[in-house]
């Protein structure tokens, strides 16, 4: 099955955790290009992350994936002293073509995602039918890079950091 994560960082040695991540990451069909974004949600003054999506075609079930996301964050010492804290790394489940979700752990799409343009942005740079999906109506790059979409984002500034250099490489 096919499934999308988006993985960001806004503390600590940024790109080595997203390395981390696509390093331990198993069935990456695609990665996409690396942003870097303003911090969503989150107290003022944060730090801007480095965010990507990536592809994978696995046989895991959704919660299977989610417990080693949870694993390799724990390997990038995140810490969780409160909702919406500072992350060392942060993979979330965000879609699948082929499934949806609603339990108390976990929800599919992901219920933020379509608020978010570092998640849109770079789903749609892999994948345009699954970030019109997440946002529940047509997500064209061409139109994001227009311009089209800005009053309904206001203050999520996003800029290219890197193009996707494959797996395991993220500014090496």
């Amino acid at each position: 099955m096919i499934y999308y994560l988006s993985i960001g960082s806004n503390i600590g040695d940024k790109k080595a955790s997203l390395n981390l991540a696509l390093d331990s990451i198993k069935d990456i069909v695609k990665v996409s290009s690396t942003y870097l974004t303003s911090a969503v949600e989150m107290e003022v003054g944060s730090q801007d992350f480095l965010n990507l999506i990536v592809e994978i075609d696995t046989q895991l079930d959704p919660m299977e994936i989610l417990q080693n996301a949870n694993y390799i964050e724990d390997q990038a010492q995140r810490l969780r002293p409160y909702p919406n804290a500072p992350r060392t790394l942060d993979i979330d489940l965000v879609y699948s073509p082929e499934i949806t979700l609603d339990t108390p752990r976990l929800t599919l799409p992901h219920p933020r995602a379509k608020e978010r343009l570092f998640v849109l942005v770079p789903l749609a740079e892999l994948s345009e039918r699954a970030a019109s999906a997440v946002l529940g109506r047509p997500f064209l790059l061409s139109r994001f890079y227009m311009g089209d979409y800005d009053h309904e984002f206001i203050g999520q500034r996003i800029s290219k950091y890197c193009d996707a250099l494959g797996h395991n490489s993220i500014g090496r």
